[in-house]
């Protein structure tokens, strides 16, 4: 896919980012944020070979003319490096989910190039040490990989109870129990959330899975009132995954009958804040920042 805009030289003075786009509402933001400081951007949306679930279609429609967008395998890294460094790229932001079982195929297949380079080098490493191997790449050819953070710190979650309703004496406990052991499970990079109700664990988040896939199998599993609590892990790179919610956590929440969502303050991403809070409120949920 290419959305045509002008060239590189017609850029704002301020340059050219890129953002590398995996799924979700995430590198939306991340592109409108980017657009915002008057900055040219150039989108490469990973093709992992599978229909795209964002709800938006991918993320370059309504902004055509403003941004610069392709479509590539992540297992071809080099025409990835290559894309940015045609726009003399200097900078470089990841936003979104990638699917971890799909990528890992697709590098497998890979035949020859960077893509095959960085799978010999990290196929016995985890996906963030597979992450650093793409930042070495670009840094490579002077391109830097920066913090989500930079464009997107005005939508961390800030501490407090969000909602109108806070969380009752039974949710509070649940959360507790949750942080716990959410901190366990994300220090082990199995996954970041967890599902409680009444102190005992329904749902444990896979790596594999996502946070709203979480939220419904453990809506089967037991009726109303379960709690939702998400952290980051120790060892988060802001480079490449904070941990995100959004309106699909609510519809998933409304789905599974949850009453509750706790997440790490000043270290998850909330999307679509005023939407969220909103429909949470409708629901009878209490959303929270811990």
């Amino acid at each position: 896919m290419s959305v045509q805009g002008g060239s590189a030289h017609e850029s704002d003075s301020t340059g050219w980012v890129g953002v590398v786009a995996g799924e979700g509402e995430l590198p939306r933001a991340m592109v409108e944020a980017a657009l915002a400081r008057g900055l040219g951007v150039v989108v490469v949306e990973l093709d992992l070979g599978q229909p795209r679930r964002s709800r938006e279609g991918g993320v370059a429609p309504g902004l055509e003319g403003r941004v610069h967008a392709h479509r590539l395998s992540p297992a071809d890294w080099e025409r990835v490096v290559e894309t940015f460094s045609r726009y003399a790229v200097r900078a470089v932001y990841a936003a979104g989910k990638v699917n971890r079982v799909a990528a890992s195929a697709l590098f497998e297949q890979a035949a020859a190039g960077e893509g095959r380079a960085l799978f010999e080098r990290g196929r016995f490493l985890e996906d963030q040490d597979l992450s650093r191997l793409f930042a070495e790449a670009l840094e490579q050819r002077g391109i830097r990989l920066g913090s989500q953070h930079e464009l997107l710190g005005h939508l961390l979650a800030q501490p407090g109870v969000l909602t109108r309703r806070p969380p009752d004496a039974r949710e509070a406990a649940d959360i507790e129990v949750g942080r716990r052991l959410a901190r366990e499970v994300a220090a082990l990079d199995i996954g970041q959330t967890v599902v409680v109700r009444h102190g005992t664990v329904l749902a444990v988040e896979a790596a594999a899975e996502g946070t709203d896939a979480t939220i419904r199998r453990a809506g089967r599993l037991a009726g109303p009132g379960s709690v939702v609590v998400k952290v980051s892990r120790p060892d988060q790179d802001p480079r490449f995954d904070t941990p995100v919610i959004g309106p699909e956590t609510l519809r998933a929440m409304r789905a599974a009958r949850a009453s509750c969502l706790a997440v790490e303050a000043h270290r998850c991403l909330l999307l679509h804040r005023e939407r969220v809070v909103r429909a949470a409120d409708r629901a009878g949920i209490a959303l929270v920042a811990f």
